[in-house]
């Protein structure tokens, strides 16, 4: 796996395509680093809990006129860095990705 992230920093990966499987950070990622940034810093993370953002305060969605949004997540471990339910985790991906 490593060896595809160091062809894709090469320019392997055309600019306008960003890799990932169902996680917008995993595609963030990559993008940052065909387009060569060198320095991609995550603030606010946190894949170790299944809580999102807007589920804190329900007046969010409120006043935008949606009443829910449902994130199929649940347990103690965010989906997408949990390996049961992925191959590659999101974690080691990003790890793999910002080498």
């Amino acid at each position: 796996m490593a060896e595809h992230f160091r062809e894709i920093k090469k320019g392997a990966l055309p600019r306008n395509v960003a890799l990932g499987q169902n996680a917008s950070i995993e595609r963030i990622a990559s993008l940052g680093v065909t387009h060569g940034f060198g320095d991609i810093v995550f603030v606010g993370v946190d894949l170790n809990n299944t809580e999102y953002f807007f589920e804190k305060n329900p007046e969010y969605l409120k006043k935008r006129g949606i009443d829910a949004i449902l994130t199929g997540q649940s347990g103690d471990v965010h989906k997408t860095a949990d390996p049961t339910q992925k191959r590659f985790p999101t974690t080691i991906f990003i790890k793999e990705t910002l080498k």
